[in-house]
C-alpha cells in the first residue's frame, strides 16, 4: 500500500508548463521551472512523509523567489537580512512575508502546483 501511495505522489510531482510571477513590492518575480524542480529534489532529499516534505518544498521556493526578488533591489542585502528565518530584507515591512507568502500559495493554486 505504501508503494501506492508513492507512486500516486509520485504522478502529482511535476512543473507546470506556465508557472506564474509574483508580485512584491512592485516588483515582479518570477517562479523559473528550474526553482520547482530544485524545490522537489530538496524535499526528496529529506526522505520525510509527503505532508512534511512539503514544507521544505515551500521554503525551498520561497528563498528562491527571495533570492530573485533581492536581485531587483537597489541594494544588495547582507547575509544577516536575509537567512532562513528572515527570507525578506529588514527595510521592507515585517508583515510582506505573509502577503508573500500567500501570494505564492495563490499562485501554485492558480498554476495547478498545489491542489487544495
Amino acid at each position: 500500500m505504501a508503494q501506492v501511495v508513492a507512486n500516486a505522489i509520485a504522478l502529482r510531482e511535476r512543473v507546470p508548463q506556465d508557472l506564474p510571477t509574483v508580485h512584491v513590492n512592485g516588483f515582479a518575480v518570477r517562479m523559473l521551472d528550474t526553482d520547482v524542480r530544485a524545490a522537489i529534489d530538496q524535499a526528496k532529499r529529506t526522505r520525510q512523509p509527503h505532508n512534511k516534505a512539503r514544507e521544505t518544498f515551500v521554503r525551498t521556493m520561497l528563498m528562491a523567489l527571495r533570492d530573485r526578488y533581492a536581485e531587483q533591489l537597489d541594494y544588495t542585502p547582507s547575509d544577516d537580512e536575509l537567512n532562513e528565518e528572515n527570507i525578506l530584507p529588514k527595510a521592507f515591512d515585517p508583515r510582506v512575508a505573509d502577503a508573500v507568502a500567500a501570494a505564492v500559495a495563490q499562485a501554485a493554486r492558480e498554476s495547478g502546483v498545489a491542489r487544495v
